[in-house]
């Protein structure tokens, strides 16, 4: 009898079960097996060659950024007053690739300040020998260590 009722519950749960494994196996393949990317863990970015990026899971430091290029707003509709929430920046990725760094909202005028010491470097505005090393310490006093730690976090959470 009791062989009988754990057969009738097999069959009953076999659909749901088939189903469920099928999902999986779906959300697995979705994300480019992106969980599997994430228990081992970040590759450094400069590691990387362009075309091996997309869908790695990454890790980098951002000491150049070229420009911004988009950014997400949203509008109190109470007092129709608007707020910049994310802004998306050009950052170099090997020697003349390109790559999209979205910064959320808490982060913009570092990364703001990162940009503005980027294009003196760039432009010949400073001498990148005694500018380089100040705009490390400036931008670690500034919280770039929290812009990292934010991406990282995004990263992260996309790959788990």
């Amino acid at each position: 009898m009791l062989q009988e009722l754990k057969m009738k519950s097999l069959k009953g749960h076999a659909a749901s079960i088939i189903i469920a494994l099928a999902l999986a196996a779906g959300l697995l393949w979705g994300t480019g097996f992106g969980a599997f990317k994430a228990i081992g863990g970040p590759k450094p970015l400069d590691s990387l060659d362009v075309s091996e990026l997309k869908g790695q899971y990454v890790e980098a430091e951002v000491y150049l950024i070229y420009d911004w290029y988009a950014y997400t707003e949203r509008t109190n509709t109470s007092t129709n007053r608007s707020t910049v929430t994310e802004k998306e920046y050009i950052i170099p990725v090997g020697d003349a690739e390109y790559m999209g760094l979205a910064v959320d909202a808490g982060y913009i005028s570092t990364a703001d300040d990162l940009l503005d010491a980027s294009y003196e470097l760039l432009t010949g505005a400073s001498d990148p020998v005694k500018m380089v090393p100040q705009i490390v310490k400036e931008l670690n006093q500034s919280g770039m260590d929290k812009i990292i730690t934010a991406v990282q976090a995004q990263i992260d959470a996309y790959y788990q």
